[in-house]
């Protein structure tokens, strides 16, 4: 049985959190707060595995379904969907404290000892502008 975006809607909190499946391991989680989250219940390697695929209604039963058949490529591909959503986390968190100060700061620390004092000040004086 296929899912209605009306049912997502309508899906209201009770006293205990309940499931409403759509199809292919593609379920919305009703929680007792009121909070709805779209989850994909799949096997890897023989074992049972979750992957939240995220809020409703910021995502909606569409994209939902879409994400469910992304996962669906990558078991296929012999790749852990929930691994590698925690890698990309991993990669983001990473790339987003890559700031141009902290590199520049490094090439500073990794040279450093081959430049003369002056010439190394000179350098972190410039700030962005031809010396």
């Amino acid at each position: 049985m296929s899912l209605s975006d009306l049912a997502c809607r309508n899906a209201k909190p009770q006293s205990k959190p309940y499931k409403i499946f759509d199809s292919g391991g593609l379920f919305l989680d009703v929680l007792t707060t009121g909070k709805r989250v779209w989850r994909l219940k799949y096997r890897f390697h023989g074992k049972e595995k979750l992957l939240t695929i995220g809020q409703y209604p910021g995502i909606s039963l569409f994209e939902a379904r879409e994400r469910k058949d992304l996962a669906k490529e990558q078991l296929g591909s012999g790749i852990d969907p929930s691994a590698k959503k925690q890698e990309d986390k991993k990669l983001a968190r990473f790339k987003s404290t890559q700031t141009f100060e902290l590199v520049a700061n490094e090439w500073h620390t990794r040279y450093l000892d081959t430049w003369t004092e002056d010439y190394a000040k000179h350098i972190m004086s410039c700030k962005f502008l031809p010396c």
